[in-house]
C-alpha cells in the first residue's frame, strides 16, 4: 500500500465513524504530503474521498455519487514534475601563468523530488583559455565545441554527476568561468538560483629570457677580443623591463637596457675589449639577463665564456757578413 493510499484510507476511516467534524488538519495534511510525494513520478494524480453512514442509519441521498449508501467523490489533476537542480564549479588551481593548465570540476545535482531525464548543462570557457578538453565524466555525457562544453545527464532524486574540464591559459588577466544546468522541458525547478556555478581566477604573465655568448676563440696580449651576446625570450609572454649585463675580463660591467622583449624575439649586443699588453692569463667573460616578468626557468639567464691567450713571439733576425 502506498503512502497516499494509506493516508486516504485513514481519512476515510475517520469519515466512516461519523467524525467528519473531528477530522484533524493533520490528517488532511498527511494526505496532501503523501499525494505530493507520490505524484512526482506520475503525470496525473487522482484523489478519492468516500463517506458512509454509521450502522443503523440509512443514507437517503439520491445522488449518483452514492452507491449502497456510500457516497464518494474524486478529483484528477495533472502533475508537473519538479526537480531542484544545482551546479557547482570549482578548480584546485584557479590562479596560473600563461601556458599552464587549469582543471575545472563541474558537479550537477538533483535534490528532487522528481527525477530528470536528459537535462542539459553548458560551460562556456573564457577567451583567456585554449585547448579546452574533457578529462573525465561520471554519470554524464559531454563534448567540446570550440571553447564551449555541452552535456546531458539523467538523475534520480538525490543523484549527481560530474565532469572534469581542462584548459590551457593563453592570455594575461582575470577571468570568470560560468557553467549552467537547465531542467528538461516540462520540468520546473523551484530554486533556479543555484543552477549556475562560477569559478574566478587570475592568469599571470610568464616569460623565459636567456643569454647566449660567443667570444673570440683566441687572443694575444694587446689585441682586441670580442664578445657577441644574444638576449632572447622564449615566452610565452612578453618580458618587461629586461636588462642585460656583460662583465668584461677586467671586471668592469656594461649594462644593456632592453626594455620589453616580445615572446620569440631576441637582441644582440657586441662588446670589444683590449687585452692588456702584459697579460698572459685567460680572459673570462660573464653575461646575464633579468626581467620583472615571472620566469619559467632561471638556469639559462647567465652564461660564461673564456678567451685563452697565446704569447707573443719575439722573432729576430741576425745576419753575418
Amino acid at each position: 500500500m502506498s503512502l497516499a493510499t494509506s493516508a486516504l484510507s485513514k481519512l476515510s476511516s475517520v469519515l466512516k465513524r461519523g467524525k467528519l467534524r473531528q477530522a484533524s488538519a493533520a490528517a488532511f495534511a498527511a494526505v496532501l504530503m503523501a499525494l505530493s510525494a507520490g505524484a512526482q513520478a506520475q503525470t496525473t494524480v487522482t484523489n478519492v474521498a468516500s463517506i458512509a453512514p454509521p450502522t443503523g442509519v440509512v443514507n437517503t441521498n439520491p445522488s449518483t455519487s452514492c452507491t449502497g449508501g456510500v457516497c464518494s467523490a474524486q478529483d484528477t489533476d495533472a502533475v508537473t514534475p519538479s526537480a531542484d537542480l544545482s551546479l557547482t564549479k570549482v578548480s584546485a588551481n584557479p590562479n596560473v601563468a600563461v601556458g599552464q593548465t587549469v582543471t575545472f570540476t563541474l558537479t550537477i545535482s538533483n535534490a528532487g523530488p522528481s527525477p530528470v531525464t536528459n537535462t542539459t548543462f553548458t560551460d562556456v570557457v573564457p577567451a583567456n583559455f585554449t585547448a579546452v578538453s574533457i578529462v573525465s565524466s561520471t554519470g554524464a555525457t559531454a563534448s567540446v565545441s570550440g571553447s564551449t562544453v555541452n552535456g546531458t545527464t539523467s538523475l534520480a532524486s538525490g543523484g549527481n554527476a560530474s565532469v572534469v574540464v581542462r584548459a590551457v591559459a593563453s592570455s594575461v588577466g582575470n577571468y570568470t568561468n560560468t557553467a549552467t544546468v537547465t531542467p528538461p522541458l516540462g520540468t520546473t525547478d523551484p530554486t533556479p538560483t543555484n543552477n549556475t556555478g562560477t569559478q574566478t581566477g587570475t592568469i599571470a604573465a610568464l616569460a623565459d629570457v636567456s643569454t647566449v655568448i660567443s667570444v673570440t676563440p683566441n687572443g694575444t696580449p694587446g689585441s682586441v677580443i670580442t664578445a657577441t651576446v644574444t638576449f632572447a625570450n622564449a615566452g610565452p609572454s612578453t618580458a618587461d623591463s629586461v636588462t642585460g649585463t656583460v662583465v668584461l675580463p677586467d671586471g668592469t660591467t656594461q649594462t644593456v637596457v632592453i626594455g620589453s622583449l616580445p615572446s620569440g624575439s631576441s637582441t644582440v649586443t657586441v662588446v670589444n675589449y683590449t687585452v692588456p699588453a702584459g697579460s698572459t692569463t685567460v680572459q673570462n667573460w660573464t653575461a646575464g639577463v633579468a626581467t620583472v616578468t615571472p620566469e619559467s626557468t632561471l638556469a639559462n639567464n647567465t652564461v660564461t665564456a673564456a678567451t685563452p691567450l697565446s704569447p707573443l713571439a719575439d722573432v729576430s733576425t741576425v745576419i753575418s757578413v
